[in-house]
């Protein structure tokens, strides 16, 4: 399951491009598209997963720095295109 999770997470957020998604939108995002869907406890670690191998990366919100907003590097395109 984390395969199909890891490539819906990056297929949202490359389709929302150039625009980066709230943490909770990417969550409902992908819960919407996947059975059975991911636990809410268990997605903030397969997010900072996918950061360390530089798939996706985030940046802070500029009025709350409290929310990340998630994007696709050129690694997670690269990777969707395998």
């Amino acid at each position: 399951m984390k395969a199909e999770t890891t490539r819906q997470i990056l297929t949202v957020l490359k389709q929302c491009q150039p625009y980066a998604l709230p943490e909770q939108t990417l969550f409902n995002s992908v819960n919407f598209a996947i059975r059975p869907p991911i636990d809410e406890k268990d997605f903030p670690e397969l997010l900072i997963s996918l950061r360390q191998r530089k798939l996706i990366d985030f940046i802070l919100d500029d009025f709350d720095d409290t929310i990340r907003k998630w994007h696709i590097t050129e690694a997670g395109k690269a990777l969707l295109q395998k």
